[in-house]
């Protein structure tokens, strides 16, 4: 009813093998507003909807060339977007407003770089782990 919509940032560890050997969501955005109850089964679904569609059906191609190649395993991050109910598109040159989820790290990711924030990713691609993309200014919200 609430028109659960979101982003969630999943971390994905890429084993040698191209599979996937660990996901995690590093953060879920929400652009729906509920009480709090309601947000966090929104974040809850969306995360584990993600999780279980990169673990069971995702592929990656590991590096061929380079100094990665002989890495043990990669790290990257990938935003999927979820739309529940009426799908009302942001025009182009408008601010869409959401609900930053807190953001989790696990063990085996490197630390995030300084001013860097998943929100400037794009839904639809993939990004390494140490990527380029930094907020200019900080995030408050």
């Amino acid at each position: 009813q609430i028109g659960g919509k979101g982003t969630v940032y999943l971390l994905v560890k890429v084993g040698r093998d191209g599979t996937p050997e660990d996901v995690i969501a590093e953060q879920v955005n929400l652009t729906a507003i509920g009480n709090a109850r309601q947000m966090q089964m929104i974040r809850n679904a969306l995360s584990k909807t993600a999780i279980d569609n990169a673990r069971n059906h995702w592929t990656f191609t590991p590096p061929e060339l380079g100094e990665d190649v002989t890495r043990d395993y990669w790290v990257v991050r990938v935003p999927v977007d979820f739309q529940l109910g009426e799908i009302r598109e942001t025009a182009y040159g408008q601010w869409s407003a959401y609900h930053p989820g807190q953001r989790q790290r696990p063990d085996w990711a490197a630390p995030t770089p300084p001013g860097f924030s998943p929100d400037t990713l794009v839904a639809g691609g993939m990004t390494p782990e140490n990527s380029r993309f930094k907020l200019l200014t900080p995030f408050e919200g």
